[in-house]
């Protein structure tokens, strides 16, 4: 089964998804931010990363181009959750390796078709 980590400096947003995400027999992971997900990905091997991007330290973008550069998670898939705007207003994110942009709050329909989508299911 896949694993999973949510990066959402909201923690009530984190457990929605976690709990969502777990019904459907997801192992998953929380941060509250980027620079703690980035230590964990440093010691655990994760399938996707679920991540905000307006956080506190280090945004959603920041944190998975950190990820990238610094090949820590070579394969993962990137799903990032925006709050405002549009995907045309984040033309970065497919260099930066995101493969998928959701609005939130997440409609977890689209979320479980964005990953079955990613994973070839």
């Amino acid at each position: 089964m896949n694993k999973i980590i949510i990066v959402d400096d909201e923690k009530i947003k984190r457990i929605k998804l976690a709990r969502a995400l777990r019904s459907k027999g997801f192992i998953v992971d929380e941060a509250k931010n980027g620079i703690d997900a980035i230590g964990m990905i440093k010691n655990t091997r994760y399938d996707l990363i679920l991540i905000d991007n307006i956080m506190p330290k280090l945004t959603g973008i920041d944190t998975c181009k950190y990820i990238k550069d610094n090949k820590l998670a070579p394969g993962i898939k990137m799903i990032l959750l925006i709050g405002y705007g549009s995907l045309a207003d984040y033309p970065e994110i497919k260099e930066i390796g995101i493969q998928k942009a959701l609005q939130k709050p997440v409609n977890t329909s689209d979320l479980f078709n964005s990953i079955a989508e990613l994973f070839g299911n």
